[in-house]
């Protein structure tokens, strides 16, 4: 069982479970134990700096690759049409039964409701 001494924390931890590994250094284990490195990563992704600079890259990897994904849709669209055309058909076919069934459920008073079962519950249990 091999130990390390964490550069952050000062705690000499067994190296194989508390440090990830790095082949950068000599020892083939990064210098701060994983703990160390979780409290550092969480601070640095809640700071301004890093969600701005997030921001910016984002959108000018979007910008960068517009055409790109425009031309990619396309042509998957023009590849894909029938296809596409029945998904979206079923879609409305679906919305057309729901609100059907929505109208009903909405027509029916309380009493009745609580006889029937609710067609929108989340219960699975059959």
């Amino acid at each position: 069982m091999h130990m390390k001494l964490c550069n952050k924390c000062n705690t000499l931890l067994e190296i194989e479970r508390h440090f990830f590994k790095d082949k950068s250094h000599k020892d083939g284990f990064s210098s701060t134990c994983k703990g160390c490195r979780k409290i550092y990563s969480k601070d640095y992704r809640q700071g301004a700096d890093y969600k701005k600079q997030c921001a910016i890259y984002y959108k000018k990897g979007f910008q960068k690759h517009r055409q790109k994904r425009l031309e990619y849709s396309k042509q998957y669209y023009l590849k894909n049409k029938h296809k596409i055309n029945k998904r979206v058909v079923k879609h409305q076919r679906n919305k057309r039964q729901y609100a059907k069934i929505l109208s009903r459920w909405n027509r029916l008073t309380k009493e009745q409701q609580l006889f029937f079962e609710n067609p929108f519950s989340l219960n699975t249990s059959d």
